[in-house]
């Protein structure tokens, strides 16, 4: 006997949808403008017009000093440090070896004691002074630190071993005071709490100093009572903007920028005013500048290592090059400076979040790295996250995000074009739907579960409900009969599967076109936890009647 049997069956399958579709976006920066950047905290470069965070250049604001007493200066580059003065004989500038200090190679900065030719150098993590020894530089390791960080420009007292050495440590401009003597000693730290640094400049004989930023520069006197050093706001100049280099004397200040060099006088009432016949002008890739004390004489490098030397000329009545008195062509130790961190503004979430997601679009070329972190407490604590992955971090919804950018080539850097931050609580809901497609008169069981966004594991939610089918479809048209709405029922949680289930019998169709009718529907699962609801939105499909399937059976005898 055979038998045939030929049902209008639809196969019977279970589709799993998972969403985090309630997981809030608290940051999105394109980096078009500092408005979320901390910039108070920030040492990496935020390019505004290119929209992207890199490392900065390494500073060379101190590349070049000028002899206060005839005509000279020194260089830091890859070629050490190199005393230039006047020949007498050529009339021509030329290099004074006894002076020079050949073997450090990675200076990016001189000051020297004038009184002596002592010198301090810079490197971007080292301070040395350098003695004459009555045959040349002596090279004592005892006067030499390391281990600095985020080195901007050194500046020598006039007539002592001593100096004051500019950081940028949270883009806040800290000086330490250096002493020479068998050792090198550090004898006072002074946070000025003032951002973007740029150079520190002496005030002739005197400890006094000015402080130079982006778009001030700041007095500073020594107060012998308090052992430290004080702002003198009526000295203040502003106004200034883009500079990347300065140096002053008790008269004036010449102020760098990377297109053009500028000479303000100090003004009796207070400030400084700029003084056009005083300023050589527009420039191509300058980077550091130094003012002979008591002149309106400068000497400025470029980034080509070649060296300008400008005088006011009584004849014309404005400033003019002494070629006699430049050199060309000296290797600067450009270049990244690193490590630095950008930091994004405090952002609030609208609720406490314990998960946090972080989207990035960068760039990381061979030798360089970017390690983001994230806080959910201000700013107090960090964890760290990487982009693309669901991270836990401890309960809390004042979040900031971090980036620390590193190079091992100082001729490449990281680059972060775009930053994208969700939070949220810790769980996702996943719900599935049995059996899918379904048929009018056919039971059918809606399951749910929780699980960690960070790890997967498993969470026991609060309670659980479902609403189906909802009111419109997907692209919009009503779902429903007119005048009915949507069912909205608790789930209840089966130990022994471990998910929160719904049964019901789908009912026959009434009307064209809505539910029950043949169609795809949408139902949406609630899922609650510690106060914070969670949803899902399945698609529901329902296709046939079971009461009305046509069997065929073959039967033989």
């Amino acid at each position: 006997m055979r038998v045939l049997l030929i049902s209008f069956f639809i196969l019977i399958g279970v589709i799993t949808y998972t969403g985090t579709a309630n997981a809030d976006v608290i940051l999105d920066d394109w980096f078009i403008d500092t408005t979320m950047v901390d910039t108070s905290k920030t040492t990496a470069l935020v390019d505004t017009t290119n929209h992207w965070v890199q490392l900065p250049l390494q500073s060379l604001a101190n590349a070049i000093n000028m002899l206060d007493n005839g005509y000279g200066y020194a260089v830091a580059s890859k070629n050490g440090v190199t005393l230039y003065e006047m020949d007498d004989a050529s009339g021509k500038i030329a290099i004074n070896p006894l002076y020079s200090c050949s073997w450090l190679t990675e200076a990016t900065g001189v000051s020297m004691r004038q009184d002596n030719l002592n010198m301090w150098v810079t490197t971007a993590d080292s301070l040395t002074y350098f003695k004459f020894n009555g045959s040349g530089m002596s090279n004592d390791p005892a006067l030499k630190t390391t281990g600095l960080v985020n080195v901007l420009s050194v500046a020598s007292f006039k007539n002592k071993d001593s100096s004051l050495l500019l950081q940028n440590i949270n883009n806040s401009a800290v000086i330490t005071r250096y002493d020479a003597g068998s050792n090198l000693n550090s004898s006072l730290t002074f946070n000025s709490g003032i951002n973007n640094p740029v150079a520190i400049s002496m005030v002739n004989n005197s400890p006094d100093f000015r402080l130079f930023t982006k778009d001030a520069s700041y007095y500073f006197a020594y107060d012998d009572y308090k052992s430290n050093y004080v702002a003198d706001p009526a000295k203040r100049v502003t106004g200034l903007s883009d500079v990347i280099a300065a140096s002053s004397d008790d008269k004036g200040n010449s102020i760098l920028t990377d297109t053009d060099a500028s000479y303000y006088i100090n003004d009796d009432s207070g400030g400084a005013s700029k003084v056009d016949v005083f300023s050589p002008g527009p420039l191509n890739k300058p980077v550091a500048v130094s003012l002979k004390p008591g002149t309106y004489e400068q000497a400025i490098i470029d980034g080509d290592g070649n060296v300008q030397w400008w005088a006011y000329d009584d004849a014309t009545g404005k400033m003019v090059r002494d070629t006699n008195l430049e050199i060309n062509a000296q290797a600067l130790n450009s270049g990244y400076a690193h490590p630095r961190s950008y930091y994004s503004k405090v952002v609030d979430a609208p609720y406490t979040c314990t998960a946090a997601h972080l989207t990035v679009n960068d760039n990381i070329p061979i030798g360089t790295s970017i390690n983001y972190y994230v806080s959910s407490d201000g700013g107090s604590t960090y964890t760290a996250i990487t982009p693309g992955i669901w991270t836990a971090v401890p309960a809390g919804n004042r979040f900031v995000l971090k980036a620390d950018l590193d190079t091992t080539d100082s001729q490449m850097t990281p680059k972060i074009y775009r930053v994208t931050l969700n939070c949220d609580l810790d769980f996702e809901i996943t719900g599935f739907i049995d059996p899918q497609p379904a048929e009018r008169g056919s039971k059918v069981t809606i399951l749910a579960s929780a699980t960690k966004l960070s790890t997967g594991q498993e969470v026991s939610l609060d309670n659980c409900t479902v609403e189906y089918p909802l009111p419109t479809f997907e692209n919009g048209d009503p779902a429903l009969p007119a005048g009915e709405s949507s069912t909205k029922v608790n789930m209840v949680f089966n130990n022994n599967t471990g998910n929160w289930e719904y049964k019901f019998i789908v009912p026959d169709k009434t009307e064209t076109g809505v539910w029950p009718d043949d169609g795809v529907y949408q139902v949406q699962i609630t899922g609650t936890k510690s106060g914070v609801s969670k949803n899902i939105i399945l698609n529901f499909k329902i296709s046939g009647n079971i009461l009305r399937r046509l069997i065929i059976r073959t039967m033989n005898f």
